[in-house]
């Protein structure tokens, strides 16, 4: 039963997890748009101003796609720490487990409690 929930959890977040980049159309670094990027400008439109407009369009790209990753590596960072978080929990659990077998077999009895029914006053 266990095996199986497991299994089905593992189906979901393989159809669930996705990463997305952002995406760069084919047609953004041909002069006519990036033209249409400096239009508002007073300048004539030259080869310098077209390269300042491609700059600058790489950088808000190369910030956009910075905060992305950013936000990707905390929630990533996230769900390593809940994972370790209970990977700890079973090696403490499996510690305490093994040291009270351990402390059984050596002759430290842990005092039992003895149960008397009414039936046998």
């Amino acid at each position: 039963m266990k095996i199986t929930s497991i299994e089905s959890a593992l189906t979901w977040v393989q159809k669930e997890a996705q990463v997305t980049l952002p995406t760069v159309p084919v047609d953004l670094f041909t002069s006519g748009n990036t033209k249409s990027l400096v239009r508002g400008s007073t300048s004539p439109v030259n080869e310098s101003t077209l390269t300042n407009a491609t700059e600058r369009i790489l950088q808000t790209l190369v910030e956009e796609w910075r905060k992305s990753i950013k936000l990707e590596t905390i929630v990533a960072s996230c769900l390593l720490g809940a994972w370790l978080l209970v990977a700890c929990i079973g090696f403490g659990r499996l510690l305490i487990t093994c040291l009270r077998l351990c402390l059984g077999r050596r002759g430290i009895q842990r005092p039992r409690i003895q149960i008397i029914h009414m039936s046998n006053i």
